[in-house]
């Protein structure tokens, strides 16, 4: 798949800050048309009350849909991605997760540099980490930024084939 740039993703968010609720509601909607297994992953993750707080599902549907602009910003098709293709990026992702909590301090830091630098998607994978980084939202729980950016990277591994 045809790589994201910066400056795609600065084109997707000047146009999400320029659209009004109605527009966002025609990119949910043009997602449930497009994407709908995406959409529903996104919405059965925060319909968890346990595991986000409505702020939490906010920012993950927000950061979805931008994930999902982004990807159509390249050039090439995007396939319609399946609940089976999200459980299997998501089984792939926790065997990642597992084996990095097992690293010492250092050949953590040196395996994550390798799996970012081999990432396709970097620039997204980058926006993503930042937005979660930066966000000094009180309601947004600093423990729960990680489980956001899992699903995140889910959706993008999917998106990104």
């Amino acid at each position: 798949m045809q790589i994201v740039t910066d400056e795609m993703i600065q084109q997707v968010l000047r146009e999400q800050g320029e659209n009004d609720f109605w527009q966002t509601e025609r990119l949910i909607a043009r997602m449930s048309r497009e994407q709908p297994a995406i959409l529903s992953y996104l919405m059965g993750a925060s319909e968890d009350q346990e595991q986000y707080n409505f702020d939490e599902k906010q920012l993950l549907l927000f950061l979805g849909v931008n994930i999902s602009q982004m990807m159509q910003q390249t050039a090439a098709a995007i396939k319609q991605v399946s609940m089976a293709d999200l459980e299997a990026a998501q089984e792939k992702n926790i065997q990642m997760f597992e084996y990095l909590e097992n690293e010492t301090p250092n050949d953590f830091e040196s395996t994550t540099a390798l799996i970012f630098k081999q990432y396709n998607q970097k620039n997204v994978l980058r926006y993503v980490i930042e937005t979660l980084v930066d966000d000094d939202d009180p309601h947004i729980r600093p423990e729960r930024k990680g489980l956001i950016f899992f699903d995140l990277k889910t959706i993008l591994d999917c998106l990104d084939q």
